[in-house]
């Protein structure tokens, strides 16, 4: 899994993503935010690894809508990094526990519309990302 160094799921929850035998893979971030071209460097980084059978590999990238640190996606980012991510074939979620905060607010030109179409899966139970964490990798609920 992919996600913000300040990451909710990897700050406070990334225990128990890892006791699940996954990995959460800190990017660096900007206001909270990932940047398309850090996540491409991440799968490009794990591609090009002569050691990359003996690794985790990123399947998941991980969004918090609005940020840990209170900055919300505009469509454009949110595009970009979902672009990034289904192209190299992960999945893409993003928490909803903030996302009433995120919609109502006046400085995003996001929608519910955009997330639906460019996450295809909104997460807000600890429970669920467990569950997704463990579909990406084809093991049972």
């Amino acid at each position: 899994m992919i996600a913000a160094q300040t990451g909710h799921i990897s700050v406070h929850e990334a225990g128990a993503i890892e006791s699940l035998g996954h990995k959460v893979f800190e990017l660096p971030q900007r206001d909270g935010k990932l940047r398309a071209r850090d996540v491409e460097a991440a799968f490009h980084k794990y591609i090009v690894d002569g050691n990359r059978d003996h690794m985790p590999a990123p399947a998941l990238v991980y969004i918090s809508h609005p940020t840990e640190t209170g900055t919300l996606y505009t469509r454009a980012e949110l595009e970009a990094v979902t672009g990034v991510a289904h192209r190299y074939g992960a999945r893409v979620f993003l928490d909803g526990a903030r996302l009433a905060y995120g919609l109502g607010a006046t400085k995003t030109d996001l929608t519910l519309a955009d997330i639906a179409r460019t996450c295809r899966r909104l997460l807000h139970r600890r429970h669920e990302v467990r569950r997704a964490l463990r579909r990406s990798r084809g093991l049972p609920d």
